[in-house]
């Protein structure tokens, strides 16, 4: 555990506050099983008391996108933990974008427009919902409660512009740790040119790097292994089969793949339950986020 004065690594989308009250958004799974999906953590929690207030809460609990840290100091309070995937963590203190075929993708993205942070407005916040309908899978039933979608005034937006002020690419960003920064969403224009991805998140990291944190996270890749993992559990096994087997309808490797180009810090992620994961857990998450019906969309679009 760090230092008390200073905040570990919240759980993925877990942000921090500048407020001395939290706010959670929590979902009923079963009739024993609370969901802590988003929590905004004031900046003066400790990791202690951080560990402390989940595990004094009488209820069931299931947490995901727990770190191995994190995931660690749960099992000490009776949670079980399963490992579902990776996280994508750039070091501001390291060179991400050295492969020849990076930065050619990178030149190739600034041809077209250039990267400005806006700044937290009504205006602003409507206009990145305006973009996400404009967006590669935006017509596909969107996943729910695994990333903030909406842009807060505790969260920073960039965006890459063409010259007519048109928006190519978005990147949000919150504030997972003292040290890190978290990407919530990554989004590009239908049809966008080549290499604007690359270009945006090439710029944010320069950005960002300017600040007092050490990291940038691109997020998670559920169902993923950067290298062979030995010792796994069933259930992470298990997990690991389904994602295989719904490919078809969620693309995981194509995300790794992408987020790999960067040449990240692969760390694991968790899911935390207290005090055992049940099938009736994993079913009612995939209905909940909207993974079910991701799956029939592409079920019946293959039909015709």
């Amino acid at each position: 555990m760090e230092n008390a004065a200073k905040l570990f690594t919240l759980p993925l989308s877990w942000k921090i506050n500048s407020k001395s009250i939290s706010n959670n958004t929590i979902l009923q799974l079963t009739k024993k099983t609370k969901w802590i999906a988003f929590s905004d953590v004031p900046s003066e929690i400790t990791g202690n008391n951080f560990i402390k207030n989940i595990a004094d809460q009488k209820s069931n609990i299931l947490i995901r996108g727990c770190s191995d840290e994190i995931s660690l100091s749960l099992k000490e309070q009776k949670f079980e933990r399963i490992k579902t995937g990776k996280e994508a963590v750039l070091n501001f203190d390291e060179n991400h974008f050295e492969k020849k075929s990076l930065k050619e993708l990178i030149r190739r993205g600034h041809k077209h427009g250039r990267t400005i942070e806006l700044e937290y407005s009504e205006k602003n916040a409507a206009r990145l919902i305006d973009f996400k309908k404009q967006t590669v899978h935006s017509e596909k039933p969107q996943l729910k409660y695994l990333f903030h979608d909406q842009f807060t005034c505790d969260m920073r937006l960039f965006v890459l512009e063409n010259k007519s002020k048109e928006i190519l690419a978005a990147v949000l960003v919150s504030v997972n740790s003292m040290d890190k920064f978290h990407t919530e969403l990554l989004l590009r224009r239908k049809r966008a040119p080549v290499g604007v991805m690359e270009a945006i998140i090439y710029d944010v990291f320069q950005l960002l790097m300017k600040s007092s944190k050490k990291q940038l996270s691109l997020g998670e890749v559920p169902f993923s292994s950067a290298n062979k993992e030995t010792g796994e559990s069933y259930k992470a096994k298990s997990i690991k089969r389904i994602g295989k087997f719904l490919r078809f309808a969620y693309n995981y490797e194509g995300l790794f793949n992408f987020k790999n180009k960067f040449n990240p810090d692969w760390q694991n992620v968790y899911l935390c339950v207290k005090p055992k994961l049940s099938i009736w857990h994993l079913i009612i998450l995939a209905n909940r986020t909207n993974l079910i019906k991701l799956i029939f969309s592409k079920i019946f679009q293959r039909k015709n």
